[in-house]
């Protein structure tokens, strides 16, 4: 696999990690919310395995390891409402 593919499928695992952990976190009020979490984690969840299965085994150790680097005192992201 040559170097730019194995550091986009880093990027990508490390942001899908992130994601499921933000999922993970939040409390869904409501069927539509709680649904379309439950769709998402298991999309993300998805793709994460096809990308650590896809990459090298050092690579995928970095990707794991993503959850681990998140800490609490991140600072929040503004979120559009548009």
């Amino acid at each position: 696999m040559e170097p730019k593919a194995t550091d986009r499928l880093i990027r990508q695992g490390r942001v899908l990690v992130r994601a499921i952990d933000s999922l993970e976190a939040i409390d869904s009020k409501g069927p539509f919310e709680s649904a379309a979490t439950w769709f998402l984690l298991r999309a993300y969840r998805h793709r994460l395995r096809s990308i650590v299965v896809e990459a090298p085994a050092w690579a995928a150790e970095e990707i794991i390891g993503a959850s681990e680097q998140i800490g609490d005192d991140r600072p929040v992201q503004w979120i559009s409402p548009n």
